[in-house]
């Protein structure tokens, strides 16, 4: 399932689907969406054999503090979904109904490559970034340095931030690639069963443990007992933390704080919860939980010289500049201050590195364009190296770029479980 979301498409029955900008095609024809059933159908589809409940739906599509009629919301994104694929609600070859619950994708889809051996683009577009995507992660720097220094000097720790500040692209292409060698991390998210949550992202790691295997089965805090003895440093990493208040009854989080808390006191484990900034308080509740009190991190927006890094180092990282300072501009005004600010800008990059130039000089507007390099002719260079759009504009057009003010979640921060990371 991993690979899945980190592949640029997906291919299911006569469809291709581009899962950084939402774009749906079938043959050569594209069938639009609004921008909302679009993030939707991308969850589903690289999500696909699990159930993604109407919460985490609800998250994505509006953020948990807008105020909008979410039932009526998610119903219409996936009608329309189901009317682009031709799919049936009775009969689904697509999105099966879990009534109660949410919804899950149950064709066949297969990931592939970009068609012609395109380069990789270093937006995620409207998905979140990932540990893959490191290196294109820009803009976070000094609070990844400060998490850095705190783990070494305490057990437990928490993230804080508004929904749709990139809490979850922080921490899997920000601080986990970055941890120092012999550590070793794990992350995943509570949902709606937190133990088992843990016990599935400890499996793979002492699977070669026979006696951790059989403690996995009974206690699993003995299990990541074992499992820390065998490196230098272990990191448990919590996101979306909130649902453990919002999906579980109060007897559920009582004994999960209780784990948590023995991961830190027992197991030796460095424990970092990643919640919105509003569920801090639910920690106080219990005992296990009061050390996040002691240090914590705030992710605020991005602003000033970090967001502009946001925006222009991925592309110089692949060898391309924005040729026009005046929509660089534009488009960081657009977006300052907004707590959601990454998905818009990388959606918008998608836009530029997608389009190839026609070899006519830049509009006014400006766009990207594919650096020289060194070495090479100046015949070369003017035999096409450009890639000249419209790139903000494109995106506006969209509707994938919020209008100011527009309080939309982050379009990145996944439910699930997800997988270790080793820092060798």
């Amino acid at each position: 399932m991993a690979s899945d979301s980190q592949s640029r498409y997906l291919l299911f029955g006569d469809f291709r689907l581009d899962c950084r900008s939402g774009e749906l095609r079938k043959g050569k024809r594209e069938i639009r969406l609004q921008p909302q059933p679009a993030k939707l159908l991308v969850l589903l589809a690289t999500r696909r054999g699990e159930v993604v409940t109407r919460a985490e739906i609800q998250k994505l599509l509006w953020g948990e503090d807008t105020f909008v009629d979410f039932e009526h919301g998610i119903n219409f994104s996936i009608r329309q979904i189901r009317d682009a694929l031709g799919d049936d609600s009775e009969k689904p070859r697509y999105i099966e109904t879990v009534p109660r619950v949410g919804y899950r994708f149950v064709a066949r889809a297969d990931a592939v490559s970009p068609d012609g051996g395109d380069e990789r683009s270093p937006y995620p577009g409207l998905s979140s970034f990932s540990s893959s995507d490191s290196k294109f992660f820009f803009g976070r720097e000094g609070e990844v340095e400060s998490v850095r220094r705190k783990l070494e000097s305490h057990q437990m720790l928490a993230l804080i931030g508004l929904s749709g500040s990139g809490k979850s692209s922080f921490l899997r292409a920000g601080l986990l690639p970055s941890l120092p060698a012999g550590f070793r991390a794990l992350l995943f998210t509570p949902g709606s069963a937190p133990t088992r949550a843990l016990t599935r992202a400890l499996a793979p790691e002492v699977s070669g443990d026979p006696e951790a295997v059989q403690d996995l089965t009974e206690d699993a805090v003995a299990a990541a007992t074992r499992w820390r003895k065998r490196f230098e440093g272990a990191l448990v990493v919590i996101d979306a933390f909130e649902e453990l208040f919002t999906l579980n009854p109060p007897a559920v989080q009582k004994a999960f704080a209780s784990t948590v808390g023995r991961l830190a006191s027992e197991a030796g484990v460095r424990v970092l919860l990643s919640m919105r900034d509003d569920f801090l308080f639910r920690c106080h509740d219990y005992e296990e939980l009061a050390p996040v009190f002691s240090e914590l991190t705030p992710l605020g927006p991005l602003k000033g010289p970090a967001l502009r890094r946001a925006l222009e180092q991925p592309a110089l990282s692949c060898g391309y500049r924005f040729e026009s300072e005046e929509l660089v501009e534009e488009m960081l005004r657009e977006v300052q201050g907004e707590r959601g600010a990454l998905p818009p800008l990388a959606f918008a990059g998608v836009a530029a590195l997608g389009e190839k130039g026609s070899g006519a000089e830049a509009p006014h507007s400006g766009g990207v364009r594919k650096d020289r390099p060194r070495g090479r002719s100046s015949g070369a260079a003017r035999g096409g190296d450009a890639r000249e759009v419209r790139a903000f504009e494109t995106a506006r057009g969209s509707g994938a770029v919020p209008e100011p003010g527009d309080r939309s979640g982050d379009a990145g921060e996944p439910g699930g479980v997800g997988a270790a990371v080793g820092i060798p």
